[in-house]
């Protein structure tokens, strides 16, 4: 019993003890931990809300309010490390021991703001790449203040040409990337959004866009594969930030009006000249005296008033982010509505964005990206076969009125030209899409070197257009009226499947990325044409046409399946590796060609590391780059290597009626697989006085082979050419960058600037001395061992002199008639005689991108610039008379006439007039494209909250100009918009939709 008491009282005597050295240690502590206070502060002075303020090694930790400042009770004063961080900033470790109260400055992180790029299935440092590539960020894509990221990004990126191919809201841009790789296929760059690979720019709204990096040589795009080859661009959507929930305002609103007007001539003027030219022609007078004097009473039309006007645009876009250090959010949505510049042209588009990152464990994170758009073109299509509103406003006679005294359309004289007024009153076009897509991945740190990562993704787009032309419209003419409907259906499917494996060993470190990917697409669409409407309820209710003349409806189905592995590998940061190879397989190839394997590989040299250059202060970063890869093409429909068969071949077998017939118009070719082009590039990165001064430049050869081409093949056949894969083209050129850093304290300054040229050449077309393309009144022409993109026409000499009279006669001319080159000096002027005579593609390129601010003022300033490159100008050449109707341009009164002979403008004779078709394909419409232009001016200033309990932490208000100033020598409305037309063809003016000179106003408001 004493035993048991005794360990009893053990017992309770050892809680005692327990049970003090608890309350000592309590109290210990209580008498060590001690309230600090402090400020957290950016590096320009600015208070930083939102930033983390932790103890380490502990759970005690608070985040900094509106003025940055905090508060804190601190353990163990003594040894407490405070560990400040925020997103974007270099994490800052200060001791605590006996200091109070803190003053924290947090320096931008070099990595997180300069250095972190995506690469293709991951991300890199910028010191580690050895491949060739450029990005935005999204500071500079907003600044554009433009409703479209292509126009944005215009002139910012070295070895990127962005053009316009219409002024029209919600118009098209054409991307190359290093030149064009392809005479048939597809030349556009492959866009891969948050990973997802097919993506387009046009539907992206530029608020949403944190990131935009475009991969350039082999060794960056080989591991895209088959679709590599026109180069890469990768966006990357904004995410949400931990911390309090953020709301923006982003609106602006402008107005649009046509930068320049051509020159023409009143009705008088025109009624005179077309009497002159008449009579002259042989003809008789057109106008009478009376007629031309009312025409000077009241000057007649200028059609170009009737059809542009001045047009309203704006933009409203509004997100929502935030979250925890768990689960982090970001929900956008955007509204577009732009008026054009032509009367009943419009552009709606409505988008949205959910981006939600979830930490579901420690090792497992959830990433969710949806985004949609719904759009609205009205019309669709202002250009045809014969010209374009535009072009109808310049040809159409200015003596004339827009209707008769009974309300009809006026008509022309001329079959190729209309009624401008008719043109948009008369034409009912829409043309609306939807698209919806959906991103969902997961990542899986297997161990802490090895990592898992399973996205995938699917994307739902349609298309419905609608168009009615009336009786009195182009498109209607000669058939009563003309609805047409179409729609399509699109879907693809893709899924990625990334195992990545990083570790280090001592000096060495490796990356190691193996990925198997899948993806499918399908196309359905159908739709009808129908003329002779007695009723005109448009396309409303077709079954008022009479005459079903297209019927039509089609299927299409293709998939792709992918293996990659890619090595990097880097030895003290100084040798730098990168490895790479691909496998597609495409079922758009028969069975003995489904399979393409694209290699690359690429080295850099960080030569600011070794210790030689390390000791010149004036070098921060010095690299050298190399790479060598192949990449692949895919770009033709599916089913191209299979036979066709028409069913469009009827046969009255019984005699009586007509039995469905069908009839092989391809025959299949089971060899037919990728257009494959290799690249070689070499380069250097070179940053000066501690990243002031950062100057980039590339060489790169390309050599694209087994074009895709047309082949004449023999008469008993039965067919006239087969598609195979023969002939190559090459692409060698520079790529320049120079980005300056400048400012203190208040004042700071931003310069980009770009530099690019390229030289596409042919280099073999199977045998085939040329291929030449038709596109109207002139042709372009490919040869062997000559550059893309030729003019191939007549070279026109100016007129006969009077004193070349008897020269002239030999060609049966006379003096003032347009004089051509004789090239085979036979003394003829025929087709034969048809030589290069320009070509459109530019010598050079430039960008120049300025940022300035001074305390709470920012101004932005961005031009562009493209010299060397010709233009057709195929709207002066109707407006002077040589294409199916009467000169309207003023230019014209200074004709060659006997009191007039310096000039080089054909006068007006019998003869001269056989010379028109001539003169529209000849090189007196050939023209330089060269421009300087100001594409973009902004100037803002931003009001900052004084108090943590404002509505709004900051508002920003800024007015902008865009394309207000071009100094160029090109007669059309826009050099650059003339640079439309398809690789084929470039270069080609026949007056699409005008550019805008745009004037808005606008504001940011974060709450």
């Amino acid at each position: 019993m004493r035993q048991l008491s005794l360990k009893k009282h053990r017992a309770m005597l050892l809680k005692g003890v327990l049970f003090l050295f608890v309350m000592v240690m309590n109290i210990s502590v209580f008498a060590q931990e001690k309230q600090i206070s402090g400020t957290v502060l950016d590096e320009t002075k600015q208070p930083v809300p939102g930033a983390t303020v932790l103890v380490e090694g502990t759970n005690r930790g608070t985040i900094t309010d509106f003025d940055g400042n905090f508060t804190l009770k601190v353990p163990n004063p003594k040894s407490a490390i405070l560990s400040i961080s925020f997103i974007g900033y270099t994490t800052q470790k200060t001791p605590v021991k006996d200091q109070n109260n803190f003053n924290i400055e947090l320096t931008q992180s070099t990595i997180a703001i300069n250095e972190v790029v995506a690469v293709g299935y991951g991300v890199m440092k910028k010191s580690d790449l050895t491949g060739s590539t450029v990005g935005v960020k999204s500071d500079d894509i907003v600044q554009a203040k433009t409703s479209s990221v292509n126009e944005a990004l215009q002139g910012k990126m070295s070895g990127v040409a962005i053009s316009s191919n219409s002024g029209a809201p919600g118009g098209d841009m054409k991307i190359r990337i290093r030149g064009s790789n392809s005479i048939n296929g597809d030349n556009d760059p492959l866009v891969v959004i948050d990973g997802i690979i097919g993506g387009t720019l046009k539907e992206l709204n530029p608020n949403d866009i944190a990131s935009i990096e475009v991969l350039k040589d082999a060794s960056s795009t080989a591991i895209y594969g088959s679709r590599g080859a026109n180069g890469v661009i990768l966006v990357t959507t904004k995410s949400g930030k931990a911390g309090e929930t953020k709301v923006s305002y982003n609106g602006f609103m402008g107005i649009q009006s046509i930068s320049k007007k051509m020159d023409v001539m009143d009705a008088a003027t025109y009624a005179n000249l077309v009497n002159e030219k008449r009579v002259a022609e042989g003809g008789s007078a057109k106008y009478t005296a009376d007629q031309i004097e009312g025409y000077q009473t009241n000057g007649g039309n200028d059609w170009q008033d009737d059809v542009y006007r001045n047009a309203v645009m704006q933009n409203h876009d509004m997100s929502v982010s935030g979250g925890t250090e768990k689960t982090r959010f970001l929900i956008s949505g955007q509204f577009l509505d732009q008026e054009g510049i032509i009367k009943n042209s419009n552009y709606e588009r409505y988008s949205f964005r959910a981006n939600l990152e979830t930490e579901l464990s420690d090792k497992l994170t959830m990433n969710t990206r949806i985004s949609g758009y719904q759009s609205t073109d009205n019309p669709y299509n202002l250009k045809w076969a014969n010209g374009s509103i535009s072009m109808d406003a310049l040809s159409f006679e200015p003596t004339n009125n827009a209707y008769d005294e009974n309300g009809e359309y006026v008509e022309s004289e001329f079959a190729t030209v209309n009624n401008p007024v008719a043109d948009y009153e008369e034409l009912n076009a829409e043309t609306k899409k939807d698209g919806l897509d959906l991103n969902l991945s997961f990542s899986y740190q297997i161990l802490p070197t090895l990592t898992l990562k399973v996205i995938g993704g699917s994307s739902k787009k349609s298309s419905d257009v609608y168009s009615y032309n009336s009786k009195y419209t182009y498109g209607g003419q000669g058939t009563n009226g003309k609805a047409n409907i179409s729609n399509s259906w699109n879907s693809s499917w893709q899924n990625t499947n990334m195992l990545t494996y990083i570790d280090s060993f001592g000096d060495h470190n490796l990356n190691v990325t193996l990925v198997n990917e899948q993806s499918g697409y399908k196309r359905r669409s159908n739709g009808t044409t129908v003329t002779d409407f007695d009723v005109n309820l448009g396309y409303d209710d077709i079954s008022l046409g009479s005459n079903s003349i297209n019927p039509r409806s089609a299927y299409s189905e293709s998939t792709l399946m992918s293996f990659l592995s890619r090595v990097n590998y880097s030895f003290k940061d100084k040798y730098l590796l990168t490895a790479a190879i691909r496998a597609d397989g495409s079922s758009k190839f028969a069975d003995n060609s489904k399979w393409g394997y694209f290699p690359s590989a690429s080295f850099a040299w960080r030569a600011s590391e070794e210790p030689f250059i390390q000791n010149i202060e004036a070098i921060s970063n010095l690299k050298f780059r190399t790479s060598y890869g192949v990449t692949g093409s895919q770009a033709i429909n599916p089913y191209q290597s299979h036979a066709v068969m028409d069913p469009g071949v009827n046969y009255p077998i019984n005699g009586e009626s007509n039995s469905v017939g069908n009839v092989l118009v391809r025959f299949d070719n089971p060899n037919l697989t990728w257009e494959t082009t290799s690249q070689f590039n070499i380069g250097a990165d070179v940053s000066l006085l501690d990243g002031m001064i950062s100057i980039t430049a590339d060489y790169y050869s390309k050599e694209t082979t087994d074009l895709l081409l047309l082949v004449p093949v023999p008469n008993y056949t039965g067919f006239d050419t087969e598609l195979k894969n023969v002939g190559s083209l090459s692409n060698k050129g520079w790529d320049f960058s120079v980005q300056m850093n400048l400012g203190n304290k208040d004042f700071r300054w931003n310069g980009n600037l770009t530099a690019s040229t390229n030289r596409s050449e042919i280099i073999d077309l199977s045998g085939r001395d040329n291929i030449i393309f038709d596109n109207g009144d002139m042709n372009t022409i490919l040869e062997p061992n000559s550059q893309f993109g030729q003019f191939y026409g007549y070279k026109y000499e100016g007129v006969w002199k009077s004193s070349e009279v008897a020269e002239a006669a030999v060609y049966g001319a006379v003096s003032g008639d347009a004089k051509f080159h004789d090239l085979n000096n036979d003394n003829v002027i025929n087709s034969d005689d048809r030589q290069v005579i320009g070509n459109a593609l530019p010598k050079w390129q430039f960008g120049f991108a300025n940022n300035f601010s001074y305390k709470n003022w920012d101004m932005s300033l961005m031009f562009t610039a493209s010299i060397g490159n010709d233009i057709y100008n195929g709207v002066n050449a109707r407006m002077m008379g040589v294409v199916n109707s009467d000169p309207t341009s003023t230019d014209i009164l200074n004709h060659w006439t006997p009191e007039n002979q310096d000039s080089d403008i054909p006068g007006f004779s019998k003869t001269n007039a056989k010379t028109v078709a001539y003169q529209a394909e000849s090189s007196r419409f050939i023209e330089d494209g060269s421009f300087l232009r100001l594409k973009n001016i902004t100037l803002g200033y931003t009001f900052n909250a004084k108090n943590e309990n404002a509505i709004f932490s900051s508002i920003r208000v800024y007015a902008s100009g865009q394309n207000l100033f071009t100094l160029t020598n090109y007669k059309g409305y826009d050099p650059e918009v003339s640079n439309g037309g398809g690789d084929q063809t470039p270069g080609y003016d026949t007056a699409p939709f005008p550019m805008a000179k745009v004037g808005s106003i606008g504001v940011n408001i974060n709450f």
